[in-house]
């Protein structure tokens, strides 16, 4: 599995995060985010499988350091490969976006499950 490149932003522009299956399962996914200095804010968790993204938009200020962090797991057939597309964008006239893939298996149940919570820098 893996997360998007840093890359320069602005404090003062909303972050827009989104999430998207790119395979026929449910997702369900919890984000958070942190400001230097704050706690953890939570949105989620929530759930998607209607093949239309999900998507939030936190609001500034956002200044360097600040961290976000998802986690996700899966339901679809057993065996079944997965795949899901996640996007941090900041729009603006340097418009600074960084888009990843998860992907796996599902267990013989169907499941998977991440074993552990990713964490990022929002530079």
């Amino acid at each position: 599995m893996s997360a998007p490149p840093a890359s320069a932003s602005t404090a003062r522009v909303p972050r827009r995060f989104s999430i998207r299956e790119e395979t026929p399962v449910k997702v369900v996914y919890k984000f958070w985010v942190r400001r230097p200095n704050e706690d953890w804010l939570t949105f989620g968790p929530e759930v998607t499988g209607d093949d239309i993204a999900d998507r939030w938009v936190i609001l500034p200020p956002l200044p360097r350091g600040s961290q976000f962090a998802y986690w996700l797991a899966v339901a679809g057939h057993p065996h079944a490969t997965w795949r899901v597309r996640l996007t941090i964008r900041q729009p603006g006239s340097d418009d600074h976006t960084a888009t990843w893939t998860e992907s796996g298996t599902t267990s013989a149940t169907g499941e998977f499950s991440m074993p552990e919570t990713v964490q990022l820098e929002l530079t």
